[in-house]
């Protein structure tokens, strides 16, 4: 017997979007930290999700098959783990995090590091074949990057990710697949083309909620070039991404934040 006067007893939460192989703020650099250090990383990250009463997560791209096994099987404790394996991202798209000046070519599928969250495809040939790839390697449902965001260092939040074609063709597989397709998508458009396309799919717009014909919800008027970042945090956006990195900014906002803004 538990005396839970005091106490409120609920169910187990579920949150729709995390990135629980995400531990540091430069996306970049969390994909090159060595494999075992950053499975150790992790597993804070999953332990302090279940205190906090999620018993059940959607891993929005990174986290992989092998991670939902080891918290299923108790070897690490944490919330079950749906898990999308890398999201799927253009070439200069969110999850592409070389810089302007980096010629070097993507990490190819085959590089499975658990700090990389997504992997970069163009065409629709490699678009089905890649779903197909991440589905056998045990993803519960697609991810992709369908627009640009503030942790990526060479598109802006107004870009819009892949073409019709490709999200059609991702779409599809996933659909063949039973699973279905989730997009981040920051504005309207983005979200409206991501949502044109026939097959299961959610759209996640990370600026706080859209609407089919007007800006995001709660959005800063048009041409404001702030949005927050993975922590929460209010950062500016450049017109032609995050010149320097994702890092730039953080300082301010950080007092802000601190603060109580």
């Amino acid at each position: 017997m538990l005396d839970l006067r005091g106490r409120a007893l609920m169910p187990g939460l579920i949150d729709c979007h995390v990135h629980a192989t995400a531990t540091m703020l430069d996306l970049g650099a969390n994909a090159r930290v060595p494999h075992t250090l950053q499975a150790y990383r992790v597993v804070p990250i999953l332990r302090g999700m279940l205190d906090r009463g999620f018993t059940s997560v959607r891993d929005a791209g990174g986290a992989d098959y092998a991670l939902s096994v080891a918290v299923d099987t108790c070897i690490v404790a944490g919330p079950q783990l749906f898990v999308s394996g890398q999201a799927l991202s253009q070439t200069g798209g969110h999850a592409d995090f070389r810089g302007r000046w980096d010629e070097n070519e993507p990490a190819c599928g085959c590089c499975r590091r658990l700090g990389r969250l997504g992997r970069v495809v163009d065409g629709v040939d490699a678009c089905r074949r890649v779903v197909r790839e991440e589905v056998k390697a045990g993803a519960s449902q697609i991810k992709v990057m369908a627009s640009g965001g503030v942790a990526s260092p060479t598109d802006p939040i107004g870009f819009t990710g892949f073409s019709e074609d490709e999200l059609r063709a991702i779409c599809a597989e996933a659909d063949a697949a039973q699973t279905y397709v989730m997009a981040h998508a920051y504005t309207p458009a983005a979200a409206g083309l991501a949502g044109r396309h026939p097959g299961r799919r959610h759209r996640r717009p990370a600026g706080g909620g859209w609407r089919p014909a007007g800006r995001p919800l709660g959005a800063l008027p048009p041409g404001a070039p702030s949005r927050r970042d993975h922590e929460g945090r209010r950062v500016p956006q450049e017109p032609v991404g995050l010149r320097g990195g994702p890092r730039r900014g953080v300082p301010d906002s950080t007092r802000a934040c601190r603060a109580g803004t």
